[in-house]
């Protein structure tokens, strides 16, 4: 995960489309396994378990550097994605402690309820620091603890959508209607790529896909 995230970012540098390099690997028959790239990494597992191992190899003198590692990428991911947003907004002559941003998707992954160490609520609470008046939706989580004040859950309306400056697109939930959201909001920020099936939009930006006249 951490790997896949890293070549997000080296991708985006370089201008190039990691969901088309993800869907080539994808076609080798054998030997090839898909990691997609996100806002990080969240649950009971991946951002905490290693780190026993790492702790019990300490005991060792031994320092398993590859974990180190993959923490330190994975955790900058919310950090990534607020200067994304920062910049996309930009774009369209929008302050981020100016705005407000809807976020979609709030769980730690795709149709759960779970929000342990969700990164998507490590991205609101940068972005509630920025001065970004925030909300959220998700179907499984009416309330949601941000930076120690409880927020209530926003209907994802047509009306909602469009009252918002943007609209990030974290978790592409089964539930989700994503081709009503992208005709309703003035503009998506879309993480996942759940809007790729739909080509390229004058109103959607997808992290990891380069914009193309």
């Amino acid at each position: 995960i951490a790997l896949v995230n890293e070549l997000m970012m080296l991708c985006e540098r370089l201008g190039i489309d990691i969901w088309e390099v993800i869907d080539s690997a994808s076609t080798k028959p054998f030997g090839f396994m898909p990691f997609y790239p996100g806002a990080g990494v969240g649950g009971h597992c991946i951002p905490v378990d290693p780190f026993y191992l790492a702790w019990k190899a300490r005991e060792s003198d031994f320092y398993v550097n590859f974990i180190q590692l993959a923490a330190q990428v994975n955790d900058n991911m919310p950090y990534y994605i607020e200067s994304r947003i920062a910049d996309i907004l930009a774009e369209r002559g929008l302050l981020l402690n100016r705005s407000e941003v809807l976020l979609l998707g709030v769980t730690f992954k795709r149709d759960v309820q779970d929000t342990r160490n969700s990164p998507a609520i490590a991205l609101a609470e940068l972005l509630l620091r920025r001065g970004t008046r925030v909300s959220f939706n998700d179907p499984f989580v009416t309330r949601l603890s941000i930076g120690g004040d409880m927020f209530e859950r926003t209907e994802a309306s047509p009306e909602t959508l469009r009252a918002h400056d943007a609209t990030v697109l974290l978790v592409p939930h089964s539930s989700y209607d994503v081709a009503q959201i992208v005709e309703h909001s003035p503009l998506v920020i879309d993480v996942g790529n759940a809007t790729g099936y739909l080509g390229e939009l004058p109103n959607v930006v997808r992290i990891g896909a380069p914009h193309r006249e």
